[in-house]
This record gives C-alpha cells, structure tokens and sequence, in this order.
C-alpha cells in the first residue's frame, strides 16, 4: 500500500475498533440495566463518523479498493489499528497517554536519524562546482558522469516506508559523497543500539540515487541554486 492508503486505513480502522467499544459498552449497560458513562454514546458518534469519513477518502483519493483488504498484509494492517482503537477505548486513561508519548518519541528519534543521514534540506541549496568536483556546506564530493557522459552531482533519496505514519517529511536528500560499495560487517553492540541501528535501516525505506546534470561542465568554476522546489530538483546557476 501507498502512504496515504495506510494512513486512510489505519485511522478508519482505529476509529472502527473504538466506535465498536463504545457501541458494545452502550449495548451491555441497556441489557445489564446498568449505569454507561454519557460520553459513550457522544464518542461513538465521532469516531463512526471519522471511519466514514477516512474510509471515503480512501476511496476517493487513492486506488485502494475493496479487494485490497484480500491481501494478508491490508487485513493485519487494519486489524492491527482496529484491535489499537478498541483496547485504547477502553483503557483509554492508561493507553491513550501512553500511545501518544511513544508517537511522540519515534516522530522525534526518526526525524534525528533522517537528518544526521539526509541533512540536505528542501530548501534551496547554494553549490559550488570547480576542477571536477563540488562542495556544498562541509560536503566536498567529485562529480560522477550519467550514462550520456554529462558532469552531475549525485544525490542519495530517501522515501520513509509507507508504514511509518509520522508527521515528517516523506522524502529526504543527502549528496553522495563516495560510488556505491559494499558495505562491512557492522560493528558489534549492546542490544539497545542493535536495534536503533536496525530501525534506522527500517526508516531509511528505499533509497535511490538521482543524478543532477551541471550544466557549465565539470571545469568550470561556477555558483549554483540546488532548487528543490521541482521535481526532480535542478540545479540553477546564479554565478
């Protein structure tokens, strides 16, 4: 699935299993003749009304149909969220604060991972190119032909999975510095760091290297705009 089907789903799902809480709640305090909190029926409205409203836009927006959820990963993905929404419903003063801390501290602890990986930032980028080779900020990297022979700067991209929803940018840059190689054997350490360094190779999604043609040739000594604002980006020469 694409970022926007998974996030579509996951929230039509999670508002699904809380509304279905809410629902079962209302239903056993009118069988049991028992006391219901009056919320109850209020946030069933609201969240019935946010997984029609999400499922709409799934269906509207993206390609996603009805057959998807057919696919073993699209039926865990919304059980998942649905079984979420449900306990979160009804432990809702342990795990909503909970779940909300921890979104939270992965939204901040992936956004250092991209940015100490991809720190070129979206906006425009100045780029000096002279004598086969280009420098940018601290970065000094040559230039690397195309498969036409043109002089380009290469550029890493990095697009998160479309699992991760957090509130981040989904593309992320970083000049490439060195051709590609095989990388080592990694480095052995304590199981807290293993397992930053597996998700940060999670969050790294798929990486693909795209080629940015210089327009003056690699020998002459020019000031470029590296203008990210199209797409692909290009690079504008301003001196």
């Amino acid at each position: 699935m694409t970022y926007p089907e998974t996030l579509y789903t996951a929230l039509a799902s999670a508002a699904t299993g809380g509304a279905a809480f809410c629902a079962l709640s209302v239903f056993a305090a009118a069988v049991f003749h028992r006391p219901c909190r009056k919320w109850r029926l209020s946030a069933f409205c609201v969240l019935l009304s946010i997984a029609v409203a999400s499922f709409t836009f799934l269906l509207i927006f993206t390609s996603f149909t009805i057959e998807h959820l057919q696919l073993r990963s699209a039926a865990v993905w919304c059980a998942a969220f649905s079984a979420a929404g449900f306990l979160c419903a009804a432990f809702y003063r342990i795990l909503i604060p909970a779940v909300f801390a921890a979104y939270i501290v992965l939204s901040l602890f992936t956004c250092h991972i991209m940015r100490v990986q991809y720190p070129v930032r979206r906006n425009p980028v100045p780029v000096s190119v002279s004598d086969g080779s280009f420098s940018s900020g601290s970065v000094t990297a040559p230039l690397f032909p195309d498969k036409n022979g043109s002089s380009c700067i290469l550029l890493d991209v990095c697009t998160l999975p479309p699992e991760l929803i957090l509130p981040l940018p989904r593309t992320w840059y970083a000049f490439h510095e060195s051709p590609a190689g095989t990388a080592g054997p990694p480095e052995k350490g304590n199981a807290l760091r293993d397992a930053a360094e597996r998700y940060a190779s999670y969050a790294a999604g798929s990486v693909t290297v795209m080629y940015i043609p210089v327009t003056a040739g690699a020998d002459t000594a020019a000031l470029y705009m590296l203008d990210f604002s199209s797409v692909p980006p290009v690079l504008i020469r301003v001196l």
